[in-house]
This record gives C-alpha cells, sequence and structure tokens, in this order.
C-alpha cells in the first residue's frame, strides 16, 4: 500500500470529499488483518500533574478487561511514562518503539490501547500502522475500534483525522487557557518560584523555608550591588541553595530577579500586573523595588551587549547536522516559498544524488531537547560518582568557546569592585562614614574580589567550561507549556548568551546528528541518528 495515498485518502474523509471510495478501501484492509490471540498493552501519560484521573494503571486495567472480552491473551505491556510525548513533535517513545519492533517479530499481534490518540494523533504515522496492518497482520483493539471488525479500518482512518484535528488545535486552547489563568491571578506551572509555595489551586503562599534565600539575593543584587554572578557566588557560600539542593546558577538567579512573581504579581498580555491569587497581602518585596531591579538588569545588559531575543536560528543547527547518505553538512537555505531548511552540501554541489532537505523549524527543537537530556542525564550520573560523560560535554564545550568574553566580563566585575572599594575610601576621609562601618565594607568588598579573582584564575587555566544552560530547569518548563516549540531555538540562542554558544552547546552534547532521507511516515526524529548516543 501506498502511504502518501492512505494519507491523501484520510485527509479527503476530513474534507468530506470520496468517503465512499476511503470505505471501500479500508473495508478491503480489514482481509489483511491476521487472527491471533496474543496481544500487547500500550499505555502512555503526557506529562504526570496532581489530579489525574488517567494514570497508567487504570489504562492497563481497561485495556485488560478488553482483552479478556475478545479472547486475547496479553505477552507484553508497553508503558510509557510521564512527559515522554509532551511537547515537541516526533521526539521520540522508547516504549512505542519496543511494541512496534514486537509486532514486526511476531505477525498477527493485537495491540491494546486505551484510545487511539495512545498511538498517534497524526496521519503521517497512521501510515506507519496501517502499513504494519497490511504487513504483518497486526490488529489494533481501543474502546472505540477493532480493526479486525466490519468498518474497523474505515473508522481507523476516521477517528486519526479528528486526532489531528484536536492536535492542532491543541495550542490554541493551550494559550487560551493560560490567558484566562494569567487573567484571574493563578500561578499557571506547577513549580512555583523561590521563595513560594503552590497550592493544589494554584494560590502562592511564601515559603519559610526558601523565601530567605529570595530576599538575600534581592538584598546583594539590589542593595550591595553586586553582579549576578558575584551574588550567585554569594548566596552558594551561604548555604543559600535551590529548591533541589543544588547551588543558584546566574541564568537561574536572573530568572528569578526578572519574575513580577517576587512582588507577587503575574504579568498581563497588556502588560499591567496582577495580583497573584494567595499574595493578596503583598509579595516579597514591594512592585517599586522589583522595578527598580529590572531597571538594573536591562541597564547591565545593554553594558554587556546581551543578545537580542530575537536571535536567528535558522543557523542554530548547522554545525551539527550531516547528511547520512554522503557525509557533507547540511547547509540552511531559504527556498522559493519562503521556507528555512536544511539542505545536503553535496547535493548542492552535485556530489549527493539523495538530495536530503529537512525543515529547520521541524529538526531544531527535536536536536535541542535532545542535547537538554544528555545533560540531565551526564549531572544525574555526576551526583552518582559517574562523572565520564559531564566531563566529556564540558571540555568538548571549552575546547569551542575561548574564554575571552568571560574573562572580559570578571574582569569589568573586578574593576567595579576596585572602583566601589575607591568610593568607600572617599566617604571615609570625608567623615561620612566610621572607623567600624568602613572595615565591614573593605572586608566585605575584599572577599568579593577574591572569589572574582579565583574564578578568572579558574576560567584561565581550566578545560572545562561551565554550560550556560540549566538543562533541569528548563525540561520542567518544556513539560509544564511554559516554552512553546516555536520558541524555544530562541529561547535557547538567547540563554546561551549567543549564537556560537549555543551551537557549541548542541556539539557537546549530540556530536554530528545525521539526517536520513525522508520516507513516508517517518517522523522527524525518525530521520535523526544521533552518534553519540
Amino acid at each position: 500500500m501506498d502511504s502518501p495515498t492512505t494519507t491523501k485518502a484520510l485527509r479527503a474523509v476530513w474534507d468530506g470529499h470520496t468517503v465512499l471510495q476511503v470505505l471501500v478501501y479500508f473495508e478491503r484492509m480489514n482481509k489483511q488483518v491476521a487472527k491471533s490471540n496474543e496481544a500487547v498493552i500500550y499505555t502512555r501519560l503526557s506529562v504526570a500533574r496532581a489530579g489525574d484521573t488517567e494514570t497508567l494503571e487504570d489504562q492497563e486495567r481497561v485495556c485488560r478487561e478488553m482483552a479478556e472480552r475478545h479472547g486475547l491473551r496479553v505477552v507484553a505491556v508497553f508503558a510509557e511514562g510521564a512527559g515522554v510525548s509532551a511537547f515537541t513533535k516526533g521526539r521520540r517513545r522508547p516504549q512505542l518503539d519496543a511494541l512496534i519492533e514486537h509486532a514486526q517479530a511476531n505477525p498477527g499481534t493485537t495491540v491494546v490501547a486505551w484510545e487511539l490518540t495512545r498511538l498517534t494523533r497524526r496521519l503521517t504515522d497512521l501510515s506507519r500502522w496501517v502499513e504494519m496492518i497490511e504487513d504483518h497482520g497486526l490488529r489494533i483493539l481501543t474502546p472505540q475500534i477493532d480493526t479486525a471488525m466490519g468498518g474497523g479500518m474505515m473508522l481507523l482512518g476516521v477517528f486519526a483525522v479528528f486526532a489531528q484535528e484536536e492536535s492542532t488545535q491543541k495550542s490554541d486552547r493551550v494559550r487560551a487557557g493560560k490567558r484566562r489563568q494569567r487573567a484571574a491571578g493563578i500561578w499557571m506551572s506547577s513549580t512555583p518560584p523561590l521563595g513560594y509555595l503552590r497550592g493544589d489551586d494554584g494560590a502562592l503562599s511564601v515559603d519559610p523555608e526558601h523565601g530567605p534565600t529570595a530576599l538575600e539575593a534581592v538584598r546583594l543584587y539590589l542593595d550591595e550591588q553586586m553582579s549576578l554572578r558575584a551574588t550567585a557566588l554569594a548566596l552558594t557560600d551561604a548555604g543559600m541553595l535551590s529548591r533541589g539542593g543544588k547551588p543558584i546558577g546566574v541564568t537561574s538567579l536572573k530568572t528569578l530577579l526578572a519574575s513580577p512573581a517576587l512582588a507577587g504579581k503575574i504579568e498581563q498580555d497588556d502588560g499591567t500586573m496582577k495580583t497573584c491569587v494567595g499574595l493578596e497581602g503583598g509579595g516579597l518585596i514591594s512592585l517599586d523595588r522589583w522595578q527598580e531591579i529590572q531597571r538594573r538588569i536591562n541597564s547591565r545588559s545593554a553594558k554587556i551587549g546581551k543578545p537580542a531575543s530575537r536571535t536567528p536560528t535558522t543557523l542554530l543547527s548547522a554545525g551539527v547536522l550531516r547528511c547520512d547518505g554522503c557525509g557533507a553538512s547540511m547547509t540552511p537555505q531559504v527556498t522559493s516559498a519562503g521556507k528555512t531548511i536544511y539542505r545536503c552540501a553535496g547535493s548542492l554541489q552535485g556530489k549527493c544524488r539523495r538530495g536530503v532537505t529537512i525543515a529547520a523549524s521541524k529538526v531544531e527543537p527535536v536536536v535541542i531537547v535532545e542535547a537538554l537530556e544528555v545533560i540531565d542525564r551526564a549531572m544525574g550520573a555526576a551526583t552518582g560518582d559517574k562523572f565520564d560523560e559531564l566531563e566529556r560535554i564540558l571540555q568538548s564545550f571549552g575546547s569551542a568557546i575561548e574564554p575571552g568574553a568571560e574573562v572580559e566580563t570578571i574582569e569589568r566585575e573586578i574593576d567595579e569592585i576596585d572602583g566601589r572599594h575607591d568610593h568607600v575610601v572617599e566617604l571615609l576621609a570625608a567623615g561620612t562614614l566610621d572607623a567600624s562601618s568602613f572595615a565591614k565594607a573593605v572586608e566585605a568588598l575584599k572577599a568579593q574580589r577574591q572569589a572574582l579573582a579565583d574564578e578568572l584564575e579558574m576560567v584561565k587555566s581550566s578545560p572545562l567550561r561551565p554550560l550556560p544552560i540549566d538543562a533541569a530547569e528548563w525540561l520542567t518548563q518544556l513539560a509544564d507549556g511554559e516554552i512553546e516549540e516555536a520558541e524555544l531555538p530562541g529561547a535557547f540562542t538567547t540563554a546561551a548568551g549567543g549564537l556560537k554558544s549555543a551551537r557549541a552547546v548542541l556539539s557537546a552534547c549530540v556530536g554530528s546528528v545525521r539526517v536520513v532521507r525522508r520516507v513516508a511516515g517517518m517522523s522527524v526524529a525518525d530521520r535523526l541518528m544521533f552518534d553519540l548516543n
């Protein structure tokens, strides 16, 4: 069977045309389904959230009851954990891959699922399932569909079309829901900002354990006029850590200080502020104080030349993508239709006949998520005293990034401390500052300067470079829907400190990524071969 033809026929159902032809076609496909009493169960959750009524166990129970009613013997259960399929199209599902391998090796297998959307929401994926029905006698059984029964194949196509339509509307519903929550003052993420606790109703309250950490960060940055880096180091030295017990990095600190939640507010789409539910009596700091923080952040960003948030993303993966056929790099191009794609450089030179291309907007989120997961796994292994992978990533990143910019930033901060020291001396000479206060101020400045000097020495001498990305935090925000697929490349590039740094992170984590030629039914993730995995 021709998969593109199948997809076209399914779309015709949605358009309301040639329904009879499609019905006849799928009814003919019923004869291809082999009869067997062996079944496997597939269950999946997108994201684990409090209050979910549909658990993996609930899905499995329903599937086992269905299998028993149809006289099937369950030989395996493939359970996909929470978050596996959530936030980028084409993201791989290891248990689904294992299920497909099992079905291909055991013709006549019945796949039992709680609903069709557990298996697929996309017509291109449906083409693969129909091919397996034709080639391996696969049977799909859900409460609504049985491909071995009359009309089952036709229903499979119709349900898949409706599932895809629902999927395309999902992002609009999510955005609308977020707007409603913001307007109501409800904190949307399941993870509250540092310094607060979140109730089941979305209401925030001050966290007695970590509230002092957030307040100390504000004091150091705003009152003591420390840099973000110096503030983060001072918090670590004082034993003030993140909610997960880790040192607070510069990126996390900046996110904390930039959030209006510090003042108990949520910013609306029109730029106005709404008081968070639960913080009607006030947040950790006043709104005026928070706005003063923003003025300092923005003024420093302008000084150090912060990259624009609209950093071009079309070159982000250019350093890692390669054609699987000839090994040449994938070069960004803009098509006549105005779409940005990656094309095999070998085909442009007439050296590769495969002509491999892939859409930049589709491939970059998948590569970025893979890199984040590699970092997260390496960090997790390092906590168990397995440093090899993390050391490899840091060394690879360090070899690609010159320390010049970081050295310049630290030296600028040291000069700033020296200037503050001179100012304190002037205050003492003018009689504005007493000897005791002068001694305390000089001691604090001395400690800050020494910390920066030690860091400068480490940057100049160590081959290991700290990554500018907090992978665990990013994965959490992705799972919570706080970052959308279209925003991911630009946000990642900005957070990394620019295009060069972002590409260095990707290269260090995923090495080179081979792109195979597209075959009908293949997702973007199926087309990518990560050499370091």
